[in-house]
């Protein structure tokens, strides 16, 4: 019996185009790495605003500056978007949390307060998604005083974030 023979083309058909595929990202992503710093945050910044092609130049700043490489020409001056997208419930709130830590490294937390304090709205996801990044970057003060912020509310359910994430 085995498998029929058509299904078998297509199988090779689709391995073929996936190994093409790869390749041209490959090829991209040397591309894209050979630009400066100033060049890639230009077109990053440009583009902020599209979540049409979000998921792809996250993923490549992630890959980019994986190993530490760049952080500092690439990922600091977007802290503020990192930092805006992180606090958001959308598919790629993971990258954005990875990204947002990256780049927040060398800055201290009243920094880091300054470009939170203003996206923390009076709802349980923002409070949530912002003690979740901070928790993840290990920032104990800066949840402490997220979860204040959630314990002062008179929304039960920000309220339930503070006993969630109360360090």
């Amino acid at each position: 019996m085995g498998i029929p023979w058509e299904t078998l083309v297509n199988i090779n058909e689709s391995f073929a185009n996936y190994l093409a595929s790869s390749k041209t990202q490959r090829a991209a992503f040397r591309e894209l790495s050979s630009f400066s710093d100033e060049e890639l945050l230009e077109i990053m910044r440009e583009r902020r605003e599209s979540p049409d092609t979000r998921a792809e130049r996250l993923a490549f700043l992630e890959q980019l500056t994986a190993g530490g490489q760049r952080v500092e020409g690439l990922l600091e001056p977007l802290l503020e978007y990192f930092v805006s997208l992180a606090g958001e419930t959308h598919s790629q709130t993971t990258m954005s949390r990875e990204l947002a830590a990256r780049a927040a490294r060398s800055a201290d937390d009243d920094v880091l307060w300054g470009l939170i304090e203003p996206e923390l709205r009076q709802d349980d996801e923002s409070h949530r998604r912002y003690a979740e990044l901070l928790q993840m970057m290990g920032r104990a003060e800066l949840l402490k005083t997220v979860c204040s912020s959630a314990e002062a509310s008179s929304d039960p359910d920000v309220r339930e974030v503070a006993d969630d994430f109360r360090p």
